[in-house]
């Protein structure tokens, strides 16, 4: 769609519930049916990558890093593993695990050399996306449902499920590991 006109510019042959655009806006990452990941060129609609991650996959969260890799959090019933993946060919350069429940979302943080995902287990993961290591593990004490970074990359704000009591927005400074707000 033209955001300025409301018009579509071009309707896309892979539809699915979960979408994420490159820096570039030239490259989006479509989650589609039954586990599958397909990367598309925005501007033509060719299809350029199609990995699937099997029929009892299901992708929960996407998101490229500044560098053009694509991060994503697939839960499978016996467990979540976060990929990083080739952001033009959707080949697994890394998959990350770390999360006792599912991965429920996944953000980069800075120029993407780090990575930070959340889980229904109630911890922060923060990742050397080069390398996979974790670096952090960050009990917060409740269930996550997303995390998004700031543009610096020192601190994350996450949804917190309470259950019966709703959510709540928390912000978190990474290098104390501390909830701030």
């Amino acid at each position: 769609w033209d955001v300025s006109s409301g018009a579509r510019i071009r309707e896309l042959a892979a539809a699915g519930y979960v979408a994420a655009f490159d820096r570039s806006g030239e490259r989006v990452a479509i989650v589609a049916a039954e586990g599958a990941l397909v990367i598309v060129d925005a501007r033509d609609g060719a299809v350029l990558a199609d990995r699937r991650f099997g029929p009892r996959a299901r992708v929960v969260a996407l998101r490229f890093t500044a560098s053009g890799r694509l991060l994503a959090g697939v839960r499978y019933e016996t467990g979540s593993v976060v990929y990083l993946l080739h952001g033009d060919t959707a080949e697994v350069l890394a998959p990350r695990t770390g999360h006792q429940g599912g991965v429920q979302g996944v953000a980069a943080l800075g120029e993407g050399s780090r990575l930070v995902t959340c889980g229904a287990d109630g911890t922060l993961g923060v990742w050397d996306a080069a390398t996979g290591r974790e670096e952090a593990h960050i009990d917060t004490g409740s269930t996550l449902e997303r995390v998004a970074a700031t543009p610096d990359g020192t601190r994350v704000l996450t949804l917190a499920n309470l259950g019966r009591d709703g959510s709540r927005l928390e912000l978190w400074d990474l290098a104390d590991r501390r909830r701030i707000a």
